[in-house]
């Protein structure tokens, strides 16, 4: 048997605070300001589903990542207070650059460990956290679940090569109870959710905020909005300019496509498999000849805050990686987790390994890692120059799931 619920929460702040996104240096935010406030609300949307008694929560928050001290603490008090399993609770960030700035990684904290800043509005948070997810174990009803894939076109793209290849699918998973009425949906996009720029100081949730808005409308129930491999995926092609109209065009553009071309079948969500990844790995960036964005330190026409970013790897003497993700196996349905930025051409290979008929990534979840970039795109674009993994990483870690992917699917 199949049950649902779903809960909406605001965690917009109330007060101003420096916002996320546009820097290289996580300790020198490029927005040169606090917000001042806000163009749309920053959401906590919580999804239980109960297969057969194994119930797995997802929780998805408008910030632009999440680390894994704050996800540790979150997940491990959701298991002692409700019950859950802590490995069958995934916490995302969809990705908004125009969010609260809260959290710093250790690769880019100068006391070289994870570091968890505005902590009373954390706090608040938290318990917001903890409110949906009482109200989601008190609304759970029996449902039946419909699957829907439309493929969106002329919003976003390889933001590297226009014509390179992306992850062009919007998955959408809708949950409707004995009434034939949706209580709520999961959906996956794959697209850097960054039209408003710089000069911005207002909260946002931006462009999936927008669409998840107008499907949630449309419905008249609550959509969890997930992002998938959207590290070299972006509209930079696409857009006349950065503002909040654009938002709400381009917001609408790729809703209408979704609501226009819905197709959808039944899926039975019957039970459910679950597999831990993890990868642990030191490495000194000091000692890396092969560091990506070496070649760039002589040349006039690179900006400097790059240059920077490069010198202040070469600086690192040690990094220890540990990562985390999760294959998740209900039904027809493959959900893995990414502890951060995927792009395309990895999440293909990824995907390749699955024989599910419907597989997604969740990036952005329980932890942040930057930019995962395969061998032969390593040092070519933006994403591995600033990235602390070291050439080959990212390749080692998409065949670690692979196989467990492969592994998981034959038992």
């Amino acid at each position: 048997m199949l049950k649902c619920a779903i809960s909406e929460q605001d965690i917009t702040p109330i007060k101003p605070m420096d916002l996320s996104g546009y820097t290289i240096d996580f300790n020198y935010p490029l927005r040169r300001g606090i917000s001042n406030g806000a163009l749309d609300p920053l959401l906590c949307v919580t999804m239980l589903l109960e297969i057969n008694g194994e119930r797995v929560l997802f929780v998805s928050l408008d910030f632009i990542v999440v680390i894994k001290s704050f996800t540790e603490e979150i997940r491990e008090a959701i298991s002692n207070r409700f019950s859950i399993p802590v490995m069958n609770i995934i916490v995302s960030g969809t990705h908004t650059h125009s969010g609260p700035h809260v959290f710093l990684p250790q690769y880019v904290s100068n006391e070289d460990q994870e570091k968890i800043l505005e902590k009373d509005y954390l706090n608040i948070v938290k318990e917001k956290i903890f409110l949906s997810v009482e109200e989601v174990l008190h609304n759970l009803e029996s449902v039946e679940a419909y699957y829907s894939n439309t493929h969106i076109n002329g919003y976003y793209g390889n933001r590297n090569v226009r014509s390179g290849s992306y992850d062009d699918s919007f998955h959408v998973i809708r949950f409707k109870n004995s009434e034939d009425k949706v209580i709520g949906s999961f959906a996956n996009i794959s697209c850097h959710p960054t039209i408003l720029k710089e000069n911005s100081l207002k909260f946002s949730a931006d462009l999936l905020g927008n669409i998840r808005k107008n499907i949630s409308e449309k419905w008249d129930s609550p959509v969890l909005l997930t992002n998938g491999a959207a590290g070299d995926v972006s509209s930079r092609h696409f857009t006349n300019d950065n503002t909040y109209d654009t938002v709400i065009e381009f917001g609408t553009g790729i809703s209408n496509q979704v609501l226009n071309n819905f197709n959808e079948s039944r899926i039975d969500l019957d039970d459910i498999k679950v597999k831990k990844v993890s990868l642990k790995q030191e490495y000194s960036p000091k000692k890396d000849k092969n560091l990506a964005g070496i070649n760039i330190l002589d040349n006039p026409d690179v900006p400097e805050i790059f240059k920077k970013e490069v010198k202040r790897k070469q600086s690192v003497n040690n990094i220890l990686f540990e990562l985390e993700s999760y294959i998740y196996l209900i039904g027809p349905v493959s959900f893995i987790t990414f502890p951060g930025e995927c792009v395309t051409s990895l999440a293909e290979k990824i995907k390749s390994a699955s024989n599910m008929e419907i597989t997604m990534l969740i990036c952005y979840a329980n932890d942040f890692w930057y930019y995962f970039v395969p061998e032969e795109e390593y040092g070519k674009y933006f994403e591995s120059i600033i990235s602390p993994l070291p050439m080959g990483l990212a390749d080692k870690y998409g065949h670690l799931i692979s196989d467990e992917l492969q592994n998981i699917q034959s038992k």
